[in-house]
């Protein structure tokens, strides 16, 4: 899953995250085959599907990237920051997400996010809304953050079957309905968002 998040700052450029970044491009494998005459001369492809395996494990096992999303002067209630969460493989999983926030100020969330949770399913972005409910004090140090609890479902899969039964009412609870059904069965991340004040 990619997070796209648009940041206009002059200073600072879009976070754009995918599972192969221009840097681990050059740790794809190379498939070497006895060279050919040159009449009849192919290059090696890789299959499509392993492709894509290769995408998804490559996407597991990087070092988790630090995105931030920046609230900007004047600061007010109601103020919005749009960002998106995007499937990088839609024909093979269906992603299911939760957004769980870090701060309370006496009792009340700073933030508000819509959707909170949902499903990444035919189309392969969603666009999410961080809405400001409570401005920071000027003398308040901010060391908030946003967490994204992101399931990977497979296609054709019985988990999925029951993915597309649940309930829409009960989307906060849908990666914990599927965790105790299927333990260890699907993969499931923690991705954090830091939020700053400029």
């Amino acid at each position: 899953m990619n997070i796209l998040i648009e940041d206009d700052h002059p200073r600072r450029t879009s976070v754009i995250e995918s599972p192969v970044s221009a840097e681990e491009e050059k740790d794809v494998p190379t498939i070497y085959t006895e060279k050919v005459s040159s009449s009849h001369q192919e290059t090696a492809v890789i299959p499509l599907n392993e492709r894509r395996m290769l995408l998804l494990i490559q996407s597991l096992n990087t070092a988790e990237k630090k995105h931030r999303l920046y609230f900007k002067r004047p600061y007010h209630k109601g103020q919005v920051l749009t960002f998106s969460l995007q499937n990088t493989l839609p024909e093979d999983h269906v992603i299911l997400f939760k957004f769980m926030t870090s701060n309370t100020n006496n009792g009340t969330e700073r933030y508000f996010i819509r959707p909170s949770a949902g499903k990444i399913d035919s189309i392969h972005s969603t666009e999410i809304m961080l809405f400001l409910n409570q401005v920071p004090s000027e003398q308040e140090r901010i060391k908030d953050k946003i967490m994204i609890r992101w399931a990977i479902i497979q296609r054709d899969s019985e988990i999925e079957s029951h993915v597309h039964q649940l309930q829409e009412s009960t989307r906060r609870k849908w990666i914990e309905l599927l965790e105790e059904q299927w333990p260890n069965q699907f993969t499931i991340k923690m991705t954090k968002i830091k939020i700053d004040f400029l």
